[in-house]
């Protein structure tokens, strides 16, 4: 009976393997410095290595200094095929007039290559405090990053989280694609 377990586990070990497209990595990234990737702000919050089919990846949130004048989040995606130096591919700014205002959700995202081509779609999520990071939530952000172009879609609180929004480019999305990632936005408690 135990042979059977073990054979079983292995089995489906090598099954999960072959499925597998992209791989998640944290080796690099959690020693990343500005010297490394030139990042969008001062300070990283948080760095992923994503390795596609294609491509090797770092995605990188920053944020500008504490007790700035304002709060800047920033996402960046650095790319490299083969030998070749990582160049950012896509970056992306989120804006408050308050200081320690906007904050990264690292326990809510999704890596997926949905369209099979080879490259990894995902989905981050940023709040956004009204004035502070005491004071109530306000907004919360997806950001969809497909093909190297960001597409938004948001939650306010003057309509109690209910009533998602989209930017004006999200009707690009290819139907799989944004039914697979409005599938996982939908699945999140927003308040």
């Amino acid at each position: 009976m135990k042979n059977i377990f073990y054979f079983f586990s292995i089995l489906l070990t090598f099954s999960q393997l072959k499925a597998q497209v992209s791989v998640i990595t944290n080796q690099f990234s959690s020693n990343l410095t500005k010297k490394d990737l030139n990042f969008s702000s001062d300070r990283k919050l948080f760095a992923v290595g994503v390795n596609d089919k294609l491509t090797e990846n770092y995605i990188v949130v920053s944020k500008n200094k504490r007790g700035a004048e304002n709060d800047i989040l920033c996402i960046d995606k650095f790319t490299r095929k083969g030998d070749e130096k990582f160049i950012k591919t896509f970056t992306t700014r989120f804006i408050h007039k308050t200081n320690l205002s906007i904050s990264f959700v690292q326990n809510r995202m999704m890596y997926k290559d949905i369209d099979k081509d080879g490259n990894m779609e995902f989905i981050y999520i940023v709040k956004e405090q009204e004035d502070g990071m005491k004071s109530p939530l306000n907004k919360v952000t997806g950001l969809i990053v497909y093909k190297n172009k960001g597409y938004k879609l948001w939650v306010n609180a003057s309509e109690k989280f209910e009533t998602t929004h989209f930017d004006k480019n999200f009707k690009d999305l290819p139907e799989n694609i944004s039914s697979e990632f409005l599938t996982f936005w939908n699945s999140l408690r927003k308040k």
